[in-house]
Parts: C-alpha cells; structure tokens; sequence
C-alpha cells in the first residue's frame, strides 16, 4: 500500500461541488470573518497579503501568491494586521453556506 502524505489525503476527499468563490480588494484596516462551520476553506492571495488568525491563536501571514488551506468548522479571521481583529473598522463576513 502506498503512503499518502496528510494534505492530499485532505484534498482526495473533497469534492468542489457548493463551493464558493470570492473576490475582495480592501483598504486597511480590514479583517474578512470566516465563521460558517465550512470543512475546509482556501485562499489565495493575488496581490498585497494579510494575517491569517487562527481559532488557537496561531497567526501566519500570507502574501501574494500564497495560498492557505484552513481545516474547519472554527470560525477564523485574515486580516490586513494581527491587531486589526482588535480595532474598530468594517468586517467582512464571508459566508459559504446558507441557513436550511
């Protein structure tokens, strides 16, 4: 039997059927809410970058040409600066499923 490393055991499983695609362009400060109890979610950055937060309190940060894979349901947060989650500013709530 041959080995499979965690990730593309992660990704063999998930079919793309329901997914969302979204595109935002901001100006700081800004934070993007991921609170939908989604399995999985993916983001890539094109252009400038930002701070992934994660629910255990990790943060990295991503750039451009970066792409994160965040395993859910806990809610997240990628912000333009790990403080900004903490200041007053518009969120962005991004959200990949509807209520039943």
């Amino acid at each position: 039997m041959r080995s499979v490393d965690p990730l593309s055991s992660l990704l063999s499983g998930i079919r793309a059927e329901g997914s969302v695609v979204s595109r935002a362009v901001l100006t700081e400060p800004w934070t993007i809410r991921f609170a939908d109890d989604a399995p999985l979610t993916m983001i890539s950055v094109l252009r400038g970058g930002g701070t992934l937060l994660l629910p255990d309190g990790t943060e990295r940060a991503v750039g451009a040409g970066d792409t994160a894979i965040v395993r859910g349901p806990a809610p997240f947060h990628l912000a333009d600066h790990p403080t900004a989650v903490h200041t007053s500013h518009t969120t962005y709530e991004i959200a990949c499923f509807t209520e039943d």
